[in-house]
């Protein structure tokens, strides 16, 4: 319970400091840099201690006997403010300590943690000037192979292939390298993305994986009566702040979006939806 009041003092203290943030420097809670300013917007503080600090609770988490969903998500959301504050050898490192808790932290928190890698981690830190794109392939094994609802593997893929290249290529890694029930769902996933032109080539056999849609988490505007679907993200710190009490990014739908829109002219940006399935067979009909 103390560690619980611990993060929570945490994510007050981040939460303060990004109320304060300097306005038209969102472009560094978007996308990582190391450029030199964007550090010189920071309190100069033991960020990678932090995590460190984190990775050791992680580690003894399945010994906590109480509050255990509680503890997880004030983990969860430390790790989210603390992401735009990590210097590049420490980021690295974020995607798959992530990964490797589905399993580790109560089940009901499994999509929080795909929400987190799929539509905020990889998109802020999957760049040129990091590595994280090799830390690609063990996160779907993890993912496919730790959560057990077929939702989250679609939703950690075609979160990936946003920000991500040849995602595929990754899923052959999993296919040719990963357990036996991560290479069920890559093999599965990769012929339901990528597949063949003529149905006839191959004659499928009927198997116990089904490919699942995903949804879009619920608006996390405080004062949203709807809680529809979310549509559009802001990396505004202030506004994510006032908005919905978290640390960039915060997802809206088109109400309270347009809301925000129109009171702070603050800039957004569309969230990809869930795909539909491709059809393996042309549909031209004058082919």
């Amino acid at each position: 319970m103390r560690s619980s009041v611990v993060n929570l003092d945490t994510i007050e203290f981040f939460s303060r400091f990004l109320k304060d943030f300097p306005q038209g420097q969102t472009q560094y809670c978007e996308r990582f840099s190391s450029d030199p300013a964007r550090w010189n917007l920071y309190p100069n503080l033991n960020y990678a201690g932090l995590f460190y600090a984190i990775g050791n609770l992680l580690e003894v988490f399945p010994l906590i006997t109480t509050g255990q969903t509680a503890i997880g998500e004030a983990v969860l959301d430390t790790l989210k403010a603390l992401m735009m504050f990590l210097d590049r050898d420490t980021l690295e490192q974020l995607p798959l300590l992530l990964a490797s808790n589905i399993g580790v932290l109560p089940n009901e928190l499994d999509k929080q943690i795909v929400h987190l890698l799929a539509d905020t981690v990889l998109p802020f830190a999957i760049n040129e000037e990091t590595f994280i794109k090799l830390s690609v392939p063990g996160v779907l094994m993890l993912v496919l192979q730790q959560a057990h609802d077929p939702s989250l593997h679609t939703w950690i893929m075609e979160g990936t292939m946003n920000c991500s290249p040849n995602i595929y290529e990754d899923l052959v890694q999993v296919i040719a390298r990963g357990t036996s029930e991560s290479r069920v769902a890559a093999a599965n996933l990769l012929l339901h993305y990528w597949p063949f032109p003529n149905p006839h080539i191959i004659h499928r056999k009927i198997i116990q994986y089904k490919v699942h849609a995903w949804q879009r988490i619920p608006c996390q505007s405080t004062t949203c009566a709807d809680k529809g679907p979310s549509v559009k993200s802001c990396y505004d710190p202030v506004i994510c702040a006032d908005v919905a009490d978290t640390s960039p990014p915060v997802f809206l739908c088109r109400r309270c979006a347009e809301n925000v829109i129109a009171e702070r002219k603050a800039p957004m940006r569309i969230l990809t939806q869930p795909m539909q399935a491709s059809s393996a067979t042309c549909q031209n009909k004058v082919s």
